[in-house]
């Protein structure tokens, strides 16, 4: 039971999102200059002419001549990371690809008006100076915007097996406008969220000050889904997991959840994203799911972690034969 409890509180806990994408460090702030002034035995200001016949003496301001614009360095690789010379070469395989094999190109570019061999081609121009997370984020960012859960983009091998979540699962019952959002499943590592009154059932409000609805909305449109309904469903799906291989991280580090909770009082939490690694079944046939079967693997991976945070004795049994009888 010890070991149990203690396997599935830290697979659980994982890291923090701001361990695992630390913020960069801020630009050391430049000192005020101090005005340039005439010197000793330097020539007095000319007078200049005022209206009413007085005269007044003016400083002129010395200035530097500016430099010439420098072109911008190309951005080193982070270990493991493609070479600006990679990068280009991956751009230009990705542009054939579209031209030459996506038959759907045509019919995406007259339905959502957008272009995505041109906006890789506008990439490749600025690919040098970007760093590595920004760049396969732009990637993926252009082929979420044509629309098609079959096209995605594969991000690096390095996060393959990453999961950023939170610690409950979001869903929502009733039509729109009206639909409501409540929680259905918390994990059961109670330290992850720290308020006793957020519960199974709790009714959402507000996602980091915006309406919940609009929240969802907003992070639709970095789904796929052919119809807006669909992509609700699909941010819905995917509000509180991402698979880090298949999807950009999380811009914030945590959020903070209006809520309403069993008796009616309104409140707030704050809970920070959390990087975890569910791993594979013991049973799974392929390390690349999704290449093998006809599978999502991102999905995949966010089923493995929802079974990790709300059905632990069946994760553990995955992991490490049957578990206890007792659940955490």
């Amino acid at each position: 039971m010890a070991e149990f409890e203690a396997t599935v509180t830290a697979a659980q806990t994982g890291e923090t999102l701001a361990d695992v994408y630390p913020s960069r460090p801020l630009a050391a702030k430049r000192p005020p200059k101090r005005p340039v002034r005439a010197g000793r035995g330097a020539a007095p200001p000319p007078p200049v002419a005022r209206r009413g016949g007085a005269a007044e003496a003016v400083v002129p301001t010395l200035r530097k001549p500016r430099a010439a614009a420098r072109p911008v360095a190309p951005t080193p690789p982070a270990a493991g990371g493609l070479t600006p010379k990679e990068r280009a070469g991956l751009i230009e395989d990705l542009i054939s690809m579209l031209q030459g094999l996506y038959a759907h190109l045509p019919l995406k570019r007259a339905m959502y008006a957008a272009d995505p061999v041109q906006r890789l081609r506008l990439l490749a121009q600025r690919a040098g100076t970007m760093d590595e997370q920004a760049f396969h984020w732009e990637v993926g960012r252009i082929f979420t915007g044509l629309r098609d859960a079959h096209t995605r983009y594969v991000g690096p091998t390095a996060r393959a097996g990453e999961v950023a979540t939170l610690p409950f699962m979001v869903e929502s019952y009733g039509a729109l406008p009206d639909a409501r959002y409540v929680v259905s499943n918390v994990a059961t590592t109670a330290s992850l969220i720290g308020d006793p009154h957020f519960v199974p059932g709790v009714e959402l409000l507000w996602w980091n000050a915006v309406p919940i609805d609009r929240a969802v909305d907003l992070y639709a449109e970095l789904e796929t889904g052919g119809r807006p309904d669909s992509r609700r469903a699909r941010a819905l799906d995917t509000l509180t997991v991402r698979a880090l291989q298949y999807e950009p991280p999380p811009d914030e580090r945590w959020v903070v959840v209006g809520y309403r909770d069993l008796e009616g009082a309104e409140g707030e939490v704050r809970i920070p994203w959390r990087v975890v690694r569910p791993g594979r079944a013991r049973t799974a046939g392929s390390k690349s799911p999704g290449h093998a079967h006809a599978i999502d693997p991102a999905r995949e991976d966010a089923r493995r972690v929802k079974k990790m945070l709300f059905a632990p004795r069946q994760w553990f049994a995955d992991q490490h034969g049957p578990s206890p009888a007792r659940s955490v």
